[in-house]
């Protein structure tokens, strides 16, 4: 219990953190992302998001490491690389705003972006017209934006993966 003291829970918050990375976890493994988001929202009653972004950060990072033998022949690079463009223009401007809003307010925007993407995702938006290199950019922009933000950058990728109508075995 020593270590919960050391991190500021309690034994039911504590709980709570492990079922919602359990339940994220699923969501992950059925579709191949939705870790970040499941997370943040849950984390987001409990933890600022100044806390969060690191937490989340490493458990992407961590569990990405085992997908990569079982997706690195399905990479398309040249669409990896004109997102990292984006995401090196936008992951500065999403820390800064993470480090200079306010919990409530970065709390609000994740609920507000997660809600928005999540519509458009349900209602199976679709315009095949945006699969372009500027589109590629700006999408990484948004999603290096929001990673720093709220680490849910992978949204507005799978957003634009399946928006363009890209085969799921890509996404």
């Amino acid at each position: 219990m020593y270590l919960l003291n050391y991190f500021d829970f309690n034994l039911s918050q504590f709980l709570i953190i492990l079922f919602i990375v359990f339940i994220a976890s699923i969501i992950r493994g059925f579709n191949g992302f939705g870790f970040s988001a499941t997370c943040i929202s849950g984390f987001a009653f409990i933890l600022p998001a100044i806390e969060i972004v690191p937490i989340i950060l490493i458990l992407e990072v961590f569990i990405s490491i085992f997908m990569i033998p079982y997706i690195w022949n399905k990479i398309d690079w040249n669409f990896v690389f004109k997102l990292l463009i984006g995401i090196a223009i936008g992951s500065p401007v999403g820390l800064y705003l993470l480090k200079y809003l306010s919990p409530e307010t970065t709390h609000l925007y994740v609920c507000l972006i997660i809600i928005f993407l999540s519509i458009l995702l349900m209602i199976g938006y679709s315009n095949r017209k945006i699969n372009n290199d500027p589109a590629k950019i700006i999408t990484g922009v948004i999603s290096g934006t929001l990673n720093g933000l709220t680490t849910l950058g992978g949204m507005p990728v799978a957003l634009f993966l399946l928006v363009t109508s890209i085969q799921p075995a890509v996404i």
